[in-house]
């Protein structure tokens, strides 16, 4: 019959931690022997080794990062890509309001900037109409002013020569129309006036004559119209 080769006392350790390792373990990252061996990495707290590692008697490059932590890890990477993206898309939103607010105060800028033009251009209208007015005014003022003189029968020199009517020509208008008592059936000899002198004399009595007219209509338009 073979002998059985009796395992060392080392031996006997290492198989029995590997067994409490494999039984009490957590899986972790593999590493590089568990890795190439397509074998489940099982570690303890506080001990570097894997199960496999440490059965074997080798080194072990494992990280001792369980795999229900690395979920928690994986899980809390994709909560904050989550939260990226939600962000991303608020600031988005953030900015297109922005945006369209910008070109809201574009243009009401744009508008405030239109409707003071327009006021101005206004305002300096109505200052010019209202100069207009008052110049339309003043001749309206004037006219009523020429009116009531008339209404009165104050005299008025329009339609007679200023040397007629200027009191300093010397005409004394009392005197009334000079031809006014000539009868010219008494045969009154011509050679006694020199002719240019009557034809004055005639047509200024005629102009005298057309001032006492207008002068007695006047009064008469006023006598008409009074209470």
């Amino acid at each position: 019959m073979p002998v059985e080769k009796r395992q060392s006392k080392s031996a006997r350790y290492r198989a029995s931690l590997a067994e409490n390792i494999e039984k009490n373990g957590f899986v972790v990252m593999p590493c590089t022997w568990c890795a190439t061996q397509n074998l489940t990495c099982r570690m303890l707290p506080k001990v570097k080794r894997c199960s496999a590692c440490v059965q074997r008697g080798r080194s072990c490059d494992g990280s001792g990062v369980p795999i229900s932590q690395l979920d928690r890890i994986m899980q809390e990477q994709r909560r904050i890509e989550r939260e990226e993206r939600d962000t991303e898309e608020s600031l988005e939103a953030t900015q297109r309001k922005l945006e369209e607010e910008q070109r809201a105060l574009t243009e009401h800028l744009s508008r405030l900037r239109r409707l003071r033009q327009q006021k101005k251009f206004l305002v300096d209208r109505g200052a010019d109409m209202v100069a207009r007015g008052l110049s339309t005014l003043d001749d309206l003022e004037e006219a009523e002013r020429q009116e009531a003189l008339a209404a009165t029968g104050a005299p008025s020199s329009e339609g007679v020569p200023n040397s007629f009517v200027d009191p300093s020509s010397g005409f004394d208008w009392s005197l009334g129309n000079p031809l006014a008592g000539v009868d010219p059936s008494a045969g009154f000899p011509l050679d006694c006036f020199n002719v240019p002198e009557f034809l004055f004399v005639f047509r200024l009595g005629a102009l005298v004559e057309s001032c006492v007219l207008r002068r007695w209509f006047q009064k008469r338009d006023v006598e008409n119209v009074g209470p």
